[in-house]
């Protein structure tokens, strides 16, 4: 592959249900599998709780947020108060493309900058990891009470078996999760319930998605696949609720963690079998409250 046909294949397309990343060498690769979920903006114009975090049981009586009747409105009713009838905040988009190769130098034209891992024997397990594919630095007081991802990827796998003369299991298998840095997370008192350890300044979330793909190949047999997945926040990639039940922070330490600055990190961890190339893009877009 060429460096220009890998430039091409970063362009991305952001829509209005988030961001679609395209990969590389698509004339080369056919197929696809699509899994998707939908994200739906929360109501216009927020109006914010006069009742603190940790004593918000219902929002501030008769006061319409976003023209909804918000008074004695609780948990119970909607789960997440936090967040309730507030706008969705729009806080960046960023992608990245890594790879997996027989020759990592062709692969990317000879840029190093472009993470590639090489696959010394197709017919072996060849695993990866990158931490900081891309990150997105946002500023303090950037939203309310939460951090949502729309995490888009697309991936042109070639599996081959050759000179086996059996089958073999071929196998595509990857994970991706963020590092949120920020401030708060810096106090040495502060441990992470997770790990057992302080957090110092950070913690990494558990899987954003997760992507596995088994084949079993004949003899001499190659198979070309193009899948594209897409996950879409659910309860927040952080969030007050998330730091205070996971975390162990308290109300008000979670309040003060969304009036910091924070970094999202993402990172990717998985393994090929039976793979002689891969190419990959992944799209990250944040919103929040």
């Amino acid at each position: 592959m060429k460096r220009k046909t890998l430039l091409v294949a970063v362009t991305a397309t952001l829509g209005l249900t988030g961001l679609i990343a395209y990969a590389a060498n698509s004339q080369r690769f056919g197929g696809a599998s699509v899994t998707t979920d939908t994200a739906r903006a929360a109501p216009p114009a927020p109006v914010a709780a006069t009742a603190s975090h940790s004593q918000r049981s219902a929002l501030a009586s008769g006061i319409p947020r976003g023209g909804v009747n918000a008074a004695r409105v609780t948990a119970a009713d909607v789960g997440d108060l936090d967040s309730f009838s507030r706008n969705v905040r729009w806080l960046g988009a960023k992608q990245a493309i890594f790879g997996v190769s027989m020759d990592c130098n062709v692969w990317s034209d000879g840029d190093p900058s472009v993470p590639c891992t090489t696959v010394s024997a197709p017919t072996g397990t060849t695993t990866f990891h990158y931490n900081d594919l891309l990150q997105i630095q946002l500023p303090a007081s950037a939203a309310n009470s939460l951090l949502c991802h729309w995490l888009a990827e697309r991936g042109d796998v070639y599996f081959t078996n050759n000179g086996n003369t059996a089958p073999v299991a071929a196998r595509l298998r990857y994970t991706y999760t963020a590092t949120i840095d920020n401030p708060v997370l810096q106090d040495p008192s502060l441990v992470n319930p997770v790990t057992g350890q302080p957090f110092n300044g950070s913690f990494t979330t558990f899987s954003l998605m997760r992507v596995d793909t088994p084949y079993v190949l004949l003899q001499n047999n190659y198979v070309t696949t193009t899948t594209s997945n897409t996950a879409v926040c659910r309860g927040g990639l952080v969030s007050k609720q998330a730091l205070i039940a996971n975390y162990g922070l308290t109300p008000a330490l979670a309040d003060k963690f969304m009036k910091n600055p924070t970094t999202v990190h993402l990172n990717v961890s998985g393994m090929v079998s039976n793979v002689s190339e891969g190419t990959f893009v992944v799209g990250l877009r944040v919103v929040g409250d």
